[in-house]
């Protein structure tokens, strides 16, 4: 026994000190394996809104070193934005990128993005600044977007040079600040200069290119007057949308409403189908399912309104702060300074 526990302890120094037991690497700042677990648990601080923690991993990742980052560029396929030999940075800048945005919505800002691809420089401006309206639209459209921790990530990328995640982190910050302010007026000018570099940096152009490859599907969002559209909002909800998820909620819940009363065969179906839609919206990351579903309950005597208003203050917490006029006046000075203090703290990013 006591052989099996030395032999324990030799094992975990070696790994510590990064030499190889049975053939294998154990050397965390020399694996591939260290970055995926470091990824690993970066998404998990993002899901669980824990902004200070996702500011740790930076510092966690700027401590990382004797990695082959040319090697690791490669093998995660990351693109070079202009950073022709800074193979960490370029690293950084992709993985806080792809852990902070999931597929679907990387593509929905990808199309959202797709009229530089075929502009030239008479009309790079003016397909910037649409490019701009589209990305500053789905912000306010998809709450998950929105996730403080999410927009915390992004700005991460942004600062080790990744220009698309500073084009999204800026419109953000505009989010977060009345019109017209001498601070939007600052983050205009940013703008500005992310529409020039995009436009005349040979490789930053290059990677735009690669960047803006589509995927097939189309995952634009649709217009208001659609949102009666059952077939349309489940396909967009399949892409993976919990946007969509949320909006076929709410259609069966109004179907269910218009029958309550006076119950039909259809009206326990669309009842559960309205639940269903709520909790797989905010399992996907839509914290308007939750509100939903406390509102429901609450309407029903299933649940106090203290409930329903604490689950009120979570969403806005959690990034569904477009109209929080709505919570109490304790809430909002609470949800201001927060918003003020996370407007601060994403800024220096991108400065």
């Amino acid at each position: 026994m006591r052989y099996i526990i030395f032999l324990w302890v030799i094992i975990v120094c070696n790994c510590n000190y990064g030499f190889s037991v049975f053939g294998m690497e154990l050397d965390p700042e020399k694996d591939s394996f260290f970055l995926r677990e470091f990824t690993s648990r970066l998404s998990s601080a993002i899901e669980e809104n824990d902004t200070r923690s996702v500011k740790s991993f930076q510092e966690e990742f700027d401590r990382l070193g004797g990695m082959n980052w040319e090697k690791e560029a490669d093998v995660l396929g990351s693109l070079s934005w202009g950073m022709d030999s800074d193979y960490k940075r370029i690293v950084g800048a992709h993985l806080f990128w792809d852990t902070a945005i999931n597929p679907p919505h990387q593509n929905l800002l990808r199309q959202n993005l797709d009229p530089l691809r075929t502009a030239d420089s008479h009309e790079w401006e003016r397909a910037f600044h649409a490019c701009r309206g589209s990305i500053s639209e789905a912000l306010q459209n998809h709450a998950y977007l929105r996730l403080p921790s999410r927009c915390y990530a992004v700005a991460i990328s942004a600062h080790y040079g990744n220009p698309i995640a500073r084009l999204f982190t800026l419109e953000f910050l505009q989010l977060l600040k009345k019109p017209n302010t001498r601070e939007v007026r600052a983050l205009n000018e940013m703008l500005r200069s992310i529409c020039f570099n995009l436009r005349d940096i040979p490789s930053m152009r290059l990677s735009l290119r690669t960047f803006l490859s589509l995927d097939t599907r189309d995952f634009r969002d649709l217009s208001e007057d659609q949102f009666d559209d059952v077939e349309a909002l489940e396909r967009k909800s399949a892409l993976g949308l919990p946007r969509y998820t949320e909006l076929l909620g709410n259609y069966y819940f109004r179907l269910y409403h218009k029958t309550h009363k006076t119950p039909d065969s259809q009206t326990q179906t669309n009842l559960e189908k309205a639940i269903k839609y709520h909790t797989k919206s905010l399992k996907e990351g839509d914290p308007m399912g939750a509100l939903s579903l406390c509102s429901f309950r609450a309407s029903r005597g299933e649940s106090d309104i203290a409930e329903y208003y604490e689950a009120q203050r979570e969403v806005f917490l959690r990034g569904y702060f477009k109209n929080y006029k709505s919570l109490s006046p304790e809430d909002r000075d609470l949800l201001s300074s927060f918003l003020d203090k996370l407007y601060r703290s994403i800024r220096k990013f991108v400065e």
